[in-house]
């Protein structure tokens, strides 16, 4: 990944020096972590640590970095992979594919916890979400 310039300076200064702003630093290092993150979703042992030591930072200064009032970090992980499990079971070329098999595939270790999460995310368990899809006419 190339590194992030500042605006406004004569781009001899990157962003991993101390005359950015600390908010286009903190900015590029969220942008890093999602992308970091977008590419390890279907690990499992994906979490704020393997997240915080791959970036040489603090658990907390992660959570720090994300901290927003409508979510967590690890609550957009677990959307994001639901997101996915969801297109996955939408897609007829994966209909062979058991939802077990798909949810592990995106990192949910535990097939009772996904099926919570899933129906609490769309309304319905995934394998009728599946069926809803598939065989409509």
């Amino acid at each position: 990944m190339r590194k992030l310039r500042c605006l406004g300076d004569s781009g001899q200064q990157s962003c991993g020096r101390s005359l950015c702003p600390p908010e286009t630093r903190h900015q590029a290092l969220r942008v890093r972590i999602r992308a970091f993150v977008e590419h390890n979703l279907a690990d499992p042992r994906l979490s704020p640590a393997v997240i915080a030591v791959h970036h040489h930072i603090s658990v907390r200064y992660l959570h720090l970095l994300f901290q927003r009032p409508e979510t967590t970090l690890m609550t957009w992980i677990r959307q994001r992979r639901l997101e996915s499990c969801r297109a996955d079971l939408a897609d007829p070329r994966l209909r062979a594919r058991s939802i077990q098999d798909i949810a592990a595939r995106w990192g949910f270790t535990h097939a009772t916890d996904f099926s919570r999460s899933f129906r609490r995310a769309y309304g319905m368990p995934p394998k009728d979400y599946r069926h809803s899809v598939l065989d409509a006419p």
